[in-house]
């Protein structure tokens, strides 16, 4: 199973996607399962996770220090089971410069759910308080638990 999460700069967003999955992954004793990346539509190419990104994966036990961003790449689209997009603008990026992939390129609150949520889209907190990078971790957290039973099932 590989995990592809996407988002703008790949300096919050995907990758605490990317830490989380891949903490859970760990927990659940399942990490060969599973091969997790993230990238940017415009990433900062090598920027390390933003400071608040960092202190709050730390908060939950997380460490992101290692993480360097990464623009997105036809391989990475290519070698993915399933690309998960954090918002609306992302998904269209991406489809629009990879149309044959568009079957995988989904949003991260639509993978596997019967209806479509009314807000698809997780908010950027980059630059804001740090409540809102809290907000958006438990949010994210609370996704990727959401769809950790669909993604063990895929990898079987």
């Amino acid at each position: 199973m590989n995990v592809l999460f996407v988002c703008t700069a790949n300096i919050c967003r995907s990758a605490m996607s990317g830490a989380i999955l891949k903490k859970m992954a760990a927990d659940a004793g399942l990490k060969e399962n599973f091969i997790v990346d993230s990238a940017g539509t415009e990433a900062l190419v090598e920027a390390p996770p933003d400071d608040t990104t960092t202190a709050v994966c730390e908060n939950h036990g997380i460490n992101i220090t290692s993480h360097r961003s990464q623009q997105v790449t036809d391989l990475m689209i290519r070698d993915a089971t399933v690309v998960l997009c954090m918002a609306e603008t992302h998904r269209r990026i991406i489809r629009g410069i990879f149309p044959q992939w568009e079957s995988k390129i989904l949003l991260l609150k639509e993978f596997g759910q019967p209806q479509l949520p009314s807000n698809q889209s997780m908010d950027d907190p980059t630059g804001r308080a740090k409540r809102k990078y809290e907000k958006c971790f438990k949010e994210l957290e609370s996704e990727i638990t959401r769809i950790f039973p669909i993604l063990q099932t895929m990898s079987d």
